[in-house]
């Protein structure tokens, strides 16, 4: 049934489900009662349903269950690995309206966390939000042209220079960010990464690794060509899926070196694939060698 119902689905809401005129008005008309459903599950401080669907997807959002589940899925995937520790500068790139902002609030003593993002009602949400101001964390949005979620950006993906400075976090993550960027942005951006890591530092993100068949959780990535393929052919940054020998190509050009990874993610498992993760994609990480003298 729910296959049907996703075929349905594409068939009648082509191209970005919740850019659709009829889908966004009824995600506007269900905040009222999301809201109420949150304030009884003591969740009132997460961002409303129609900007959470925004960079976190329609299904489960209402009530905020899932919106928190996924943040402390992430988050605590990265500290039972050691990637994520207190007192730890955290930059994170596509940040969305905050949901790993929260979770690391929740499970970190003390932290700095700045995040950036294309989408300017998610990252202003993020910045206004009440909790997240009480735990220092920061905003800001940046003008990236994205097909999908920018596509009037001021800026190309593979030109941008991201406004901070050199060597200045611990770690940067990115949770479905490269899921919707094309080969030379993602190339790109990893450079800009290890200028922006210290040494020693650790940059973490998120993917569907295409080794396995071209397929994740029963889904086929059926278009697309070279390192990457797309679960569209119209426009392939709704879902790209890579090929590790990209990542490793990357990772090595921009100075970084892959380590305890990657982690598939424990939906693989439906596929008949041994994995180990928690998190709802697959997960690679590196390391910005240590300075030499």
């Amino acid at each position: 049934m729910s296959e049907y119902l996703s075929r349905l689905r594409q068939a009648l809401i082509s191209g970005v489900t919740w850019k659709h005129p009829l889908v966004s008005v009824a995600l506007k008309l269900s905040d009222p009662i999301d809201y109420l459903v949150r304030c009884a599950r003591n969740m009132s401080s997460f961002p409303r349903m129609s900007v959470r669907a925004r960079s976190n997807g329609l299904r489960g959002q209402f009530g905020g269950v899932k919106f928190r589940k996924m943040g402390d899925s992430f988050v605590s995937e990265l500290r039972d690995r050691g990637w994520l520790k207190s007192g730890d500068k955290v930059l994170e790139i596509g940040c969305g309206c905050g949901r790993n902002a929260f979770a690391i609030a929740r499970q970190l003593d003390y932290f700095t966390y700045e995040g950036l993002d294309i989408d300017r009602v998610s990252i202003e949400s993020a910045a206004r939000n009440r909790t997240l101001l009480h735990h220092g964390c920061r905003f800001q949005f940046i003008d990236v042209r994205n097909a999908e979620y920018n596509p009037q950006g001021a800026c190309v993906a593979n030109e941008y220079r991201f406004p901070r400075d050199d060597n200045s976090y611990d770690v940067v993550f990115l949770v479905s960010v490269f899921t919707h960027m094309m080969p030379d942005d993602v190339s790109h951006y990893l450079v800009e990464i290890a200028r922006l890591l210290k040494p020693g530092g650790r940059v973490v993100f998120t993917t569907f690794l295409m080794d396995h068949d071209c397929c994740f959780n029963g889904q086929t990535f059926s278009y697309g060509r070279g390192p990457f393929r797309s679960t569209e052919k119209e426009l392939p940054e709704i879902c790209v899926g890579y090929f590790m020998k990209f990542f490793d190509e990357a990772l090595s050009n921009a100075g970084l070196n892959r380590l305890d990874s990657p982690v598939l993610s424990g939906l693989r498992k439906e596929d008949g694939i041994k994995a180990t993760g928690r998190f709802s994609q697959d997960v690679v990480t590196a390391v910005k060698p240590q300075a030499t003298e």
